[in-house]
């Protein structure tokens, strides 16, 4: 069988270890605070405030305002983007000459060089489905 003694601790005896607790954990703040080095811990100011929250707080009217300029920027953007698609597919599709009138083909139909580009385009546009 086991038993469990409880020893018995007068007031006095408990303010001695309370002391001795302290005493322990100032020494150890102290030694903590000494080896690290001085960015690690937060600073506050009279206010309690650490210096991110003043950095938000200061510079909020910035972040709408550059929030704005962004939203703006990334619609004119979008605008230019499809007009470059626009005419980059214009340009693909269409002939590299003048259509003859009288039978409506191409003026380079018998050059090599168009045969290339009709060839590219056929598998360009095959690839694309």
């Amino acid at each position: 069988m086991w038993f469990c003694w409880r020893l018995r601790i007068d007031n006095s005896m408990r303010r001695r270890l309370s002391q001795k607790k302290a005493s322990s954990v100032k020494w150890m703040t102290k030694f903590v605070k000494s080896s690290m080095p001085q960015n690690f811990f937060a600073f506050y100011n009279e206010k309690k405030e650490t210096p991110k929250a003043i950095f938000i707080d200061s510079h909020e009217k910035l972040i709408k305002e550059g929030t704005e300029w962004l939203s703006k920027t990334s619609k004119s953007c979008s605008v230019v983007a499809a007009l470059v698609a626009t005419v980059a597919f214009t340009t693909s599709s269409a002939f590299p000459s003048e259509v003859k009138e009288e039978k409506g083909t191409p003026m380079l139909e018998d050059e090599p060089t168009f045969n290339t580009f009709a060839i590219a385009s056929s598998m360009l546009s095959a690839s694309d489905q």
